[in-house]
């Protein structure tokens, strides 16, 4: 097109190659600029480095030093007088002078510069002579890139360092020192590989060997380096990095977010005061939006058809108390708190959200789970620890951003939560797969499997699944899990300063409970267990949590609700008859303060003991000391097997008949 080498650099380095007027007056802009700037002698040097000289095995080779080791396996400075003619004679039709396809035709191009060498004076009629009597003999084509070798996360890099620097200062000579650990790179490639063979070997009759898909991303929480980035499982063949840009159902793996969400009622209590011990019944249901049913079910269709606890409905992974505490404190409520942890934000907010199916890389979901990692505060992710000029001047040193997304107490319970996971829930396998060091995580199921887990100092998160978007019809545990288990085990054995555990915030109770009523119960019980409460959540002998059977949408008449770009979804309707008093916070039975002046009069269901409705079949008038009254409402899942009788003056209990 008539270009000269300065716009072919700037084309190259600079600017896209589209075809328009537009960019074809930038470039000559452009190009007189860094002619002023720059000697013929630098530009030539880097379009020398930059320019495209062929493709092998799936990816393109730029720049001479790329094309001495990809065409002859050796660096640039130890080429011969004939290999160095052959790589010249490439730059002006690479495809067409391909010496794996047309060695003669690309013989005769090396011959034919060795000859125009000799017409400017650079070598004698005797040198190129010798030379053209030389085989060009060309390295075996690599079958694939390694990618222990960090090619994907090369790749990142070089995305990332146009939103670092940009000018003049991009056609410097530059060193860029990035934050790849390379021993825990390898041990991530080879945990990877590892299971994606495996899967392939006994998954033979489900999907076609190679098809499937994994990637991991590990990121220091404290400092949000990325030590170790897998994109894939053969750069050669697919340079999509998975880890970075591929957008997917994160499924379970978002669930926490729901639980953080209902456990910072402790601070905003909307509808009510929820705690780990928070019981919800489990079992099918279905909830109503805008005009609209969704009706989740548990993996398997699994129901206790009891009451469990808001830590254990985590643990076990419960998809319907998940919606339901989902919906208790608005969908769009969870959507915003995991909106300031990095996850996108969508324009609305609906039940299936809770489960996970806004989309999200693996590399979100890393940088959002140090949120937990550090107590509250979340960390950007950084892949580049510092710029300098060829003579050492720093010129750039990204830092990462930290930004608060809950209080340090409410992440503690979650990460007691999730640590729970891994020891007796859903991600049991850490264990049993020899992992003993203290971690917390969370499996996830969608058409993919996810695991995301981590210690106060280390985020990993690893993903596998099909680019089509395939069913992979396997759990997180079956499938992401080992890999996750396998890098940690290297990690944390070659990095000991990164384990450890989380210091308790002074805003922490310990109470015992009943986890099957959720209530404080004696020493003497023997199902008893120690639970975690944020001050002033503690229940009371009275106070028993239960939710309400009905799902409330998250805006009034029955409409969800937008979610504001300032991350508050606004005032939430009340679920319950306004007369009656809001549920809040209330001190535990002896402590100071416990006895409050003043009473209050409620009608209650004697049965329950919670505050009445009108379908209880029975309601008395009862009066109590402030501080002491219930602070939950009844309703129809208490009253299992019971019907009223619309003949008695005042509702009675009527047996109902076996089925």
């Amino acid at each position: 097109g008539g270009s000269s080498i300065t716009q072919q650099l700037v084309k190259n380095l600079l600017l896209s190659p589209e075809r328009t007027l537009r960019r074809k007056v930038a470039e000559a802009y452009m190009s007189v600029i860094l002619e002023t700037r720059l000697t013929k002698e630098e530009i030539f040097a880097l379009y020398c480095n930059q320019v495209y000289l062929g493709q092998q095995a799936g990816f393109s080779i730029h720049g001479f030093g790329q094309a001495a080791d990809a065409y002859f396996g050796k660096d640039v400075t130890n080429l011969t007088l004939p290999e160095a003619a052959f790589l010249a004679g490439l730059i002006r039709s690479p495809n067409r002078y391909n010496p794996y396809q047309e060695m003669d035709t690309a013989t005769a191009r090396r011959n034919q510069v060795l000859d125009s060498m000799v017409d400017v004076g650079a070598i004698t009629r005797e040198e190129a002579d010798g030379a053209k009597e030389e085989p060009l003999k060309v390295a075996a084509v690599k079958g694939r890139i390694d990618a222990s070798e960090a090619p994907y996360f090369a790749d990142y890099v070089q995305n990332q360092l146009g939103d670092i620097i940009a000018g003049v200062g991009v056609a410097q000579h530059l060193r860029i020192y990035t934050t790849i650990d390379m021993d825990l790179q390898r041990a991530a490639y080879a945990a990877l590989a590892k299971q994606v063979a495996a899967l392939d070997k006994v998954q033979t009759r489900r999907f076609a060997p190679g098809t499937l898909q994994a990637s991991l991303v590990a990121m220091n929480a404290k400092t949000g380096e990325i030590v170790a980035m897998i994109g894939g499982r053969d750069y050669s063949k697919s340079q999509l990095n998975r880890a970075s840009d591929a957008f997917r159902q994160p499924g379970s793996v978002f669930k926490p977010f729901v639980y953080a969400t209902a456990l910072n009622t402790a601070y905003d209590p909307v509808p009510r005061v929820i705690t780990p011990a928070t019981t919800y019944m489990d079992e099918p249901k279905t909830f109503s939006y805008d005009n609209g049913e969704y009706s989740p079910g548990n993996f398997g269709e699994s129901y206790s058809r009891g009451p469990v606890t808001l830590r254990d409905a985590l643990v076990n992974s419960l998809n319907v108390i998940t919606v339901e505490a989902a919906m208790e404190v608005t969908v769009g409520r969870v959507m915003n708190l995991a909106g300031k942890a990095g996850l996108p934000k969508p324009a609305r907010a609906y039940p299936a959200m809770a489960l996970g199916t806004s989309e999200a890389t693996p590399l979100q979901v890393a940088s959002a789970y140090t949120a937990f990692a550090n107590l509250g505060t979340r960390t950007t992710s950084v892949a580049i620890n510092r710029i300098t000029t060829g003579e050492g001047v720093t010129i750039a040193a990204p830092t990462p951003q930290k930004s608060e997304v809950m209080p340090p107490d409410v992440a503690y319970v979650m990460n007691s939560f999730m640590k729970d996971v891994v020891n007796r829930g859903t991600g049991a396998k850490v264990r049993a797969r020899g992992l003993k060091a203290n971690v917390a995580g969370k499996t996830g199921t969608s058409r993919d499997g996810w695991f995301a887990g981590f210690t106060p100092n280390l985020v990993c998160v690893v993903w596998v699944g099909f680019d089509d978007g395939s069913q992979l019809g396997l759990t997180g545990a079956n499938s992401a899990l080992p890999i996750w288990t396998d890098f940690m085990q290297v990690a944390l054995s070659d990095h000991p300063e990164w384990q450890g555990d989380w210091q308790m915030p002074e805003g922490i109770e310990q109470a015992d409970i009943d986890p099957q009523t959720g209530q404080l119960t004696t020493s003497d019980n023997p199902t008893r267990r120690t639970e975690l409460f944020i001050n002033g959540t503690v229940p009371t002998p009275t106070s028993i949590e239960a939710p309400e059977e009905e799902a409330t949408p998250d805006g009034p008449d029955g409409e969800w609700q937008t979610i504001p770009e300032g991350g508050d979804p606004g005032p939430t309707p009340e679920l319950a008859p306004t007369a009656t008093p809001r549920p809040r916070p209330a001190p535990r039975a002896g402590e100071e303060g416990a006895r409050l002046e003043g009473s209050i009069t409620l009608d209650i269901d004697p049965s329950t003991g919670l505050m009445a409705v009108e379908t209880c079949p029975v309601i008395r008038t009862k009066t109590f000391v402030i501080g002491t009254e219930p602070r939950t409402y009844c309703g129809p899942e208490y009253h299992r097997g019971r019907t009223v009788d619309p003949s008695a003056s005042r509702p009675r209990v009527v047996a109902s008949p076996p089925r």
